[in-house]
């Protein structure tokens, strides 16, 4: 009758000595545990770093942040009411293009959105149409 605790590939003795999860080389696995320390913080920074790179790309579309007529000065909203009229002014963003604010107003003209900009002191910069700049830029709807 064979030994139910015996192996064909050694001694019961041996089996029972090292135990399941005992390391072959105590010494070595010591040795990736202390380079450990060293790897998973280097990943971290590089995926940090690379996520960091993304974010340049989008740079322009970070630094916006949407605000209400009533925050702006009055320069500014005089302006957008005037290029705005009687549409309906959908979103404003305050925006730092070249380090200079800048505000952006969407417009809805009948159907079509518009964006118009005006500087920090109120001068009337810019018009265009929403999706051809989108377009431009690669965002297509």
């Amino acid at each position: 009758m064979r030994n139910p605790h015996s192996s064909e590939c050694g001694s019961s003795r041996e089996n029972k000595n090292r135990g399941v999860h005992a390391p072959l080389n105590p010494g070595k696995n010591k040795k990736i545990h202390k380079n450990m320390k060293h790897i998973v913080p280097v990943i971290v920074v590089a995926t940090v770093l690379t996520l960091g790179a993304w974010t340049t790309v989008s740079a322009e579309e970070e630094n916006e942040q949407t605000v209400k007529m009533s925050d702006l000065p009055a320069a500014v909203q005089t302006t957008i009411k005037d290029k705005a009229g009687s549409n309906e002014i959908e979103k404003i963003e305050k925006k730092t293009e070249e380090g200079k604010t800048v505000y952006e107003a969407v417009v809805n003209k009948k159907g079509t959105e518009w964006s118009i900009e005006v500087d920090a002191n109120g001068k009337f910069l810019k018009q265009y149409k929403e999706s051809a700049e989108k377009e431009e830029k690669g965002e297509k709807h």
